[in-house]
């Protein structure tokens, strides 16, 4: 396992170039951060599609990334991430939930995304969807816990080949 120093900073305006070249070595799971700073900035002022973009840097160059989402974090260290790829006033969907490798089957995921959840009702949003892998029963197992059930829907992505 290889282990490094990173520091957590917020990418102001003229951090673009770092965060895209970082972005696009995970072209497959971050259109949501590329597409929303594109649109809008790294400049936070509560407009659609901005966000607070938060770094963990190491050697100049970003290994994490994160923007307008729930953290846990412990002892300075982001553990588990989520966020929502959608958000309306009845109904919210759960999108991009990410534990470090090491840390998975820890509970962590499940705990930042109840957190999401209650900042959503708090809103008065009274539901929530998302999807997994069929094959992620770890996954599945953590959403139950915290109140999801299946729906029997087929959902899926389509990445265009050369």
């Amino acid at each position: 396992m290889e282990f490094f120093v990173a520091i957590l900073r917020t990418l102001q305006p003229g951090d673009e170039a770092l965060l895209e070249k970082f972005l696009l070595q995970h072209a497959d799971t971050s259109m949501f951060l590329r597409s929303n700073w594109r649109e809008a900035g790294l400049l936070d002022q509560g407009a659609r599609f901005q966000g607070t973009y938060i770094a963990a840097i190491a050697n100049e160059t970003i290994v994490a990334v994160a923007a307008r989402h729930w953290i846990l974090v412990a002892e300075d260290t982001p553990i588990a991430y989520t966020t929502f790829n959608a958000w309306l006033p009845d109904i919210v969907q759960i999108g991009g939930v990410w534990t470090p490798p090491a840390l998975r089957s820890r509970g962590y995921a499940k705990c930042v995304v109840a957190g999401s959840l209650l900042e959503a009702r708090s809103h008065g949003v009274e539901r929530a969807i998302l999807f997994t892998n069929r094959e992620n029963h770890a996954a599945q197992a953590a959403y139950r816990g915290i109140g999801f059930r299946t729906t029997g829907e087929e959902f899926g992505l389509v990445i265009f080949s050369d």
